[in-house]
């Protein structure tokens, strides 16, 4: 699997390396080598394998307004079914709000950098621990993106770092430890579709437990303003959040 990931990597970097210097793409049709200039909805199905005997299920939509130029807020829900010892119980996961600013580049859609975002974004403990489909903490995981494009302008670096900590759980639930997150993708899109590979490392700062995982997304649009991903992730270094993920979504920006 790791050989796989690094195949992977390699791959989307020599893919269309080419320094012919094309068109931008539209910031509508960028869906995910640069910062986003649009408001979306998106819905997935996400499927979560815990182990033999512990299975989730969950129906998650997303809706993210585009509130001036520089600023977005976003509403996330999720329903969830999980399968727990050959029995299935249907919960409400946990709702999140989230509030984005985005500073862009004077050469925004032009190879280089393309600006940074940053984000703070609010968990509403509406989901159980019993059922797998939520924490029963409140928390908060500020976060800051950023990127670049490379001069082909369809391949791109970007970088997401998170911190997600509790600020108060339930009596009967422990609190949430804190979770520092670095995300690095390395990806290609053009106007039909993406491809891109994540290195999805998280730490635990209580107890500096250290977890590797492996994303692969792969996205194909309809046309400049619809069309579905999917995207697949699995545990390198540790198994404490699950063995593997699968996910199949829609999007649609405004």
């Amino acid at each position: 699997m790791k050989l796989f990931y690094i195949i992977l990597f390699f791959g989307i970097i020599l893919n269309n390396t080419s320094f012919a210097q094309d068109e931008p793409i539209p910031s509508k049709e960028a869906i995910r080598s640069t910062l986003f200039n649009y408001s979306y909805v998106e819905f997935n199905l996400e499927y979560y394998n815990f182990n033999s005997s512990e299975h989730l299920l969950s129906q998650t939509g997303t809706g993210l307004l585009k509130v001036n130029k520089n600023a977005y807020f976003a509403m996330q829900y999720d329903i969830s079914t999980a399968w727990l010892n050959n029995s299935s119980y249907v919960s409400l996961g946990d709702l999140s709000f989230s509030f984005t600013r985005n500073f862009y580049s004077k050469k925004y859609h032009d190879p280089g950098f393309q600006g940074i975002a940053t984000s703070l974004k609010l968990f509403v403990p509406t989901g159980t621990v019993e059922y797998l489909s939520g924490s029963e903490n409140w928390k908060l995981e500020p976060s800051v993106y950023f990127g670049w494009i490379f001069k082909n302008r369809k391949n791109y670096f970007t970088n997401k770092l998170r911190v997600n900590f509790s600020m108060a759980n339930s009596d009967n639930v422990p609190k949430s430890k804190t979770l520092v997150r670095y995300e690095a993708t390395l990806g290609y899109e053009n106007d039909k579709f993406w491809i891109a590979s994540t290195a999805d490392n998280r730490l635990f700062i209580d107890n500096s437990e250290y977890y590797l995982l492996g994303k692969i997304e792969f996205g194909y649009k309809f046309n400049a303003s619809n069309g579905l991903f999917t995207s697949f992730i699995s545990s390198i270094i540790g198994d404490y959040f699950y063995e593997y993920y699968f996910s199949l979504g829609y999007y649609k920006t405004f």
